[in-house]
C-alpha cells in the first residue's frame, strides 16, 4: 500500500479483511480511503458489493439496497452474454442476487425479495452456484414460516444431482428443528445412504442417530462405516464417544485400545487418555500419553500441535496424582510459543485457534504459580494471555481474582469495571466487585450490589450466601429474610433446592437455631455443588453447637455448670453425629479431600483425649508446613496446644492468624483466633491486649456476641457495671437471647447499676428457656424484686 496507494485492489482487499472480522466502520473507512486515491474505484462492482455488505451489517438497509441495485445494473452482472467480459466471478454474481434478496427481506419488502430470488434461480440454473441459490430460496421461505414451500423446493432435487445430499440434509434439519419429527429426520439420511452409499453417508446417518439420543443405533451404523474405511481414525473416535454416551466405559476403553494396537492414531489416543482420566485410571492414561510423546523432536506443525494436546492431558493426570507438573507446563508453554510464531507465516488460517490455546496455557501456568505464591510471574503470564485474547472475559476475570486474593483491591476494582464494560451482566464479576467494595469499607454499596444481583437472578444462591454473610458482619442478619421470600416467589420449588437449603441452614446457625440449621443443611449435603460446604458446617455445629471459645478458659467454669442446649442431647452425641457425617463424606476435588482430613483432625481435637489430640497436632502441623488450609489448621492446632497445656505454642500460632490480613475466606478462623487469643490475655490480666483483639473482631463482625461478652466481662471485673451492661446487652442481642450465661451476666450488671426492672425482665427471659438455670432465681431475680419494693 505504501508503494502503490492508488491500486484499487489493495483497498478492496483491506476492506474485505475488516468485513470478515465484522468491523463494518473500518471496512467503510477503507473504501472511502480508496476513493480518495482512485475515484474510479466507485465504478467497480466489487466495491459496491463490499460496501453493501458493510451497510447491511450496520443496519443501513436502504443504502445497502441502493448499492446492490447499482451493481445489478452494471454490465455483465445480471446477465452475461456470450463473449462479454465481466470483472465479477460467478460466485460474486450469485452473492449480489442473494445479498439483495436478503436486504429486501430484512427491510420488509418480501414480494421484491421473492422476485430477485426467482431471477437468481433462473440465472444460475445448471451452474455450480445452483445449490447455494436454492438454499437461500429455502431460507427465504422459512423466514416467512412457509415450511411447505421450502420442503417442495428441496424435494424437487433428484438423486442424480450434485446438490442432492445438501438438499436432503437441509430437509432433515427442517424436519427436526421446525416439525420435531425424528422419524422423517432419520429417513432423509437413510435415503442419502441408499442413493449415495459409502462411509461418509453412513457417518451422516450415525451422527443423526446421536443427535436424537439413539447411540445404540449409531454404534451399529458407525461399525458398518469402519468396515468400508478401516484406516479412518474418525470412525473409531465416534464409536468410542457413542459407547461413552451409553455408559459402556469398559467397552469404550477396549475399543480404543484395539484401535490403537493397529495404528497410533492421535485422535483415538487423545480420546482414550481423556476417558481413562475420567475413570481415574491414571497409570494407564500416563503410559498411553508417554508412549504417544515418545518420538524424536519434530519440526512438523501438526506433530507439535498434537504434542501440546497430549502434554496438556498429561498435566491433568499428574495433577490428579498430586505430582509436580510446573516443569511440564513450562514445556507446553515453550512449545506453543514456537507453534504460534510459525503459524503466522505457514498456516495463518489456524492462528486464531492456536492463540486461544496459548492464552489458556498461560492461564494454567499463572494459576499454578499462584498456588506456589509466585505472584509476579503469575501476573506476567496473565498479561501474556491478554496479548493473545485481549477481550477474553474469563482471562480478565482470573486476573481480577488474582488481584483480590493478593489484596490489591484498587487493581481488582479497575479490572472488574473493565470486565463489566465488556459484559455488564457478568454476575461473577459483579459479585467480586461487591466483595472488593466491602473490603474497602464501602459496605452499603457492596450490599446494594448483592441485593441487585438477587433481584435480577433470584436463583443465584451463591450471591444469597455472600449477602447473608455481609449482613451478619454489619449486624443486620435478619435483613436477609425478605430475600428468602424473593427466591420462593420466583420459584415455588426453591425450597427444595440444595443452595436454598444451605443458605437457610446458614441463617439458622447464625441465628442460634441449631435444630433448624441441621435440618436444612442435611437437605443440601448430598449435592455435588453445595455438599462439601454443608457437611463442613454441620460438623462444626455438631462439635460446638453453642459457639463457645473452644480451648478458652475464661468462661470454662460457667459453661460446665449448664448442659449445652444442643438439640440432640449433649456433646457426646454431637461428636458421634460429626463422625458419622465424615464417614459418608466423599469429596472429589483436592481441596475437598484436604478439607476432609482437616475435619477428621478437628474431631480428634474435640474428643479432648490426649493421645487423639497429639495425633491431630502432627497432622495439622504438616498441613501448616504445606500451607494447606493454613488459617484453619493454625487455629485448630492452637486449640489442641491449649488442651495439651502448651499455651506459649498456642499463642504463637494464634498471633500468626491475628496478624493476617482479613478476607472473606478466613473471616471465621480470624474471628475465632482473635477470641481465643483475647481469652488467653484476659486470663493473664492483659486487658489492653485483649481489648485490641476484641475491637478487631467487632470491626469485622458487628454480630460477634462473644466479643461483646468478653468486653463486658473485663468491665465487670473493673466494677464498671454500667459499661459492662451495655456490652452484655449487645452480646445478648446478637446471641438472639439464647445463651443463659450471657443473660445471667447482663441481669447481674443491671442489678449492680440499680436497673432492677431490666434485671427482672432478663431473668424471666432466661428462666423461660432454662427454668433450672443455677442461681439466677435466688441471686438476681429475688434480690431485684426485693429492692424494687418501697
Amino acid at each position: 500500500m505504501e508503494k502503490e496507494p492508488a491500486m484499487p485492489e489493495i483497498h478492496l482487499l483491506q476492506a474485505k479483511l475488516h468485513l470478515h472480522a465484522g468491523d463494518y466502520s473500518k471496512c467503510l473507512n477503507c473504501l472511502e480511503s480508496g476513493i480518495s486515491y482512485n475515484f474510479e474505484l466507485r465504478q467497480m462492482p466489487q466495491y459496491n458489493l463490499i460496501k453493501a455488505r458493510a451497510l447491511k451489517g450496520t443496519g443501513e438497509l436502504t443504502a445497502a439496497i441502493q448499492c446492490l441495485c447499482m451493481v445489478l445494473s452494471m454490465p455483465g452482472v445480471r446477465r452475461v452474454t456470450e463473449g462479454q467480459k465481466t470483472s465479477l466471478s460467478l460466485s460474486e454474481r450469485a452473492s449480489v442476487f442473494l445479498e439483495l434478496a436478503g436486504a429486501l427481506r430484512l427491510n420488509g419488502e418480501q414480494h421484491e425479495a421473492a422476485k430477485v430470488m426467482q431471477d437468481a434461480i433462473w440465472q444460475f440454473k445448471e451452474t455450480p452456484e445452483e445449490m447455494r441459490v436454492m438454499v437461500a430460496n429455502v431460507d427465504l421461505a422459512l423466514a416467512k414460516d412457509d415450511v411447505d414451500t421450502a420442503l417442495n423446493v428441496l424435494q424437487s432435487v433428484p438423486p442424480g444431482k450434485s446438490s442432492y445430499m445438501q438438499a436432503k440434509e437441509k430437509m432433515a434439519c427442517i424436519y427436526l428443528e421446525r416439525m420435531r419429527n425424528k422419524k422423517l429426520y432419520i429417513e432423509c439420511y437413510r435415503e442419502i445412504c441408499e442413493h449415495l452409499p459409502g462411509p461418509h453417508s453412513s457417518v451422516l446417518l450415525a451422527d443423526a442417530f446421536m443427535k436424537i439420543q439413539e447411540p445404540e443405533k449409531a454404534i451399529e451404523v458407525y461399525q458398518e462405516a469402519v468396515k468400508m474405511a478401516p484406516k479412518d481414525a474418525t470412525f473409531a473416535t465416534k464409536i468410542g464417544q457413542a459407547l461413552v454416551r451409553t455408559h459402556q466405559y469398559d467397552k469404550a476403553v477396549n475399543y480404543y485400545e484395539t484401535a490403537l494396537s493397529t495404528s497410533m492414531q492421535n485422535s483415538v489416543c487423545l480420546e482414550l487418555a481423556e476417558l481413562l482420566l475420567k475413570l481415574k485410571r491414571f497409570e494407564r492414561a500416563q503410559q498411553i500419553l508417554e508412549k504417544a510423546l515418545d518420538h524424536e523432536d519434530s519440526a512438523n506443525l501438526s506433530t507439535m500441535m498434537n504434542d501440546v494436546a497430549f502434554l496438556r492431558i498429561l498435566v491433568k493426570v499428574m495433577h490428579a496424582k498430586n505430582e509436580p507438573c510446573l516443569d511440564k507446563l513450562q514445556q507446553i508453554y515453550e512449545l506453543q510459543q514456537k507453534i504460534v510464531r510459525r503459524l503466522s507465516f505457514e498456516q495463518p488460517e489456524k492462528i486464531d485457534q492456536q492463540k486461544r490455546v496459548a492464552a489458556v496455557i498461560c492461564c494454567e501456568l499463572a494459576q499454578k504459580l499462584c498456588s506456589k505464591h509466585d505472584l509476579e510471574k503469575a501476573k506476567q503470564f496473565y498479561s501474556e494471555a491478554l496479548i493473545y485474547c485481549a477481550d477474553d472475559i474469563e482471562i480478565n476475570f482470573q486476573i481480577a481474582q488474582l488481584y483480590y486474593e493478593h489484596h490489591s483491591q484498587d487493581y481488582c476494582e479497575d479490572q472488574c469495571f473493565k470486565i463489566l464494560k465488556l459484559d455488564e451482566k457478568h454476575t461473577s464479576t459483579s459479585m467480586l466487585l461487591a466483595d472488593v467494595l466491602f473490603r474497602k469499607k464501602q459496605k452499603e454499596e457492596a450490599i446494594k450490589r448483592y441485593t441487585d444481583i438477587i433481584y435480577q437472578y433470584p436463583g443465584n444462591f451463591h450471591a444469597l450466601a455472600k449477602l447473608l454473610h455481609m449482613l451478619r458482619w454489619v449486624g443486620r442478619l435478619d435483613d436477609v429474610l425478605p430475600f428468602f421470600k424473593t427466591c420462593e416467589t420466583y420459584s415455588p420449588t426453591a425450597v427444595t433446592e440444595p443452595g436454598y437449603n444451605y443458605c437457610k441452614g446458614l441463617y439458622y446457625w447464625h441465628a442460634y437455631r441449631v435444630r433448624e440449621a441441621l435440618i436444612h443443611l442435611n437437605q443440601a449435603r448430598g449435592d455435588p455443588e453445595w455438599g462439601e460446604d454443608a457437611v463442613e458446617l454441620m460438623v462444626h455445629i455438631c462439635l460446638n453447637p453453642d459457639k463457645d471459645t473452644f480451648g478458652g478458659e475464661v468462661f470454662e467454669s460457667s459453661e460446665e455448670d449448664l448442659d449445652p442446649p444442643f438439640a440432640f442431647g449433649g456433646k457426646l452425641i454431637g461428636m458421634s453425629i460429626a463422625q458419622d457425617l465424615l464417614r459418608t463424606f466423599r469429596p472429589r476435588s483436592k481441596t475437598g479431600q484436604d478439607k476432609a482430613v482437616f475435619l477428621y483432625n478437628l474431631c480428634l481435637v474435640h474428643s479432648k483425649e490426649p493421645k487423639q489430640v497429639e495425633k491431630a497436632v502432627l497432622d495439622l502441623s504438616a498441613m501448616v508446613a504445606n500451607n494447606v488450609l493454613l488459617e484453619a489448621s493454625l487455629l485448630v492446632a492452637a486449640q489442641a496446644f491449649m488442651l495439651l497445656k502448651q499455651s506459649p505454642r498456642a499463642r504463637n500460632f494464634l498471633k500468626r492468624i491475628s496478624k493476617a490480613q482479613w478476607t472473606h475466606a478466613i473471616a471465621e478462623d480470624f474471628e475465632k483466633s482473635c477470641l481465643l487469643l483475647a481469652d488467653m490475655y484476659i486470663k493473664m490480666g492483659k486487658y489492653t491486649n485483649a481489648e485490641k483483639l476484641l475491637d478487631d473482631c467487632i470491626r469485622y463482625n458487628m454480630s460477634c456476641s462473644r466479643a461483646y461478652e468478653y468486653k463486658g466481662f473485663m468491665m465487670e471485673n473493673d466494677q464498671r457495671y454500667k459499661d459492662a451492661a451495655q456490652q452484655y446487652e449487645l452480646a445478648w442481642k446478637y446471641s438472639y437471647c439464647t445463651d443463659p450465661a450471657i443473660g445471667y451476666r447482663l441481669a447481674f450488671s443491671y442489678l449492680k447499676c440499680k436497673n432492677y426492672t431490666q434485671a427482672i425482665d432478663v431473668c424471666h427471659q432466661v428462666l423461660l428457656e432454662h427454668p433450672d438455670y443455677p442461681q439466677i432465681q435466688t441471686e438476681i431475680l429475688n434480690r431485684a424484686q426485693l429492692l424494687l419494693r418501697p
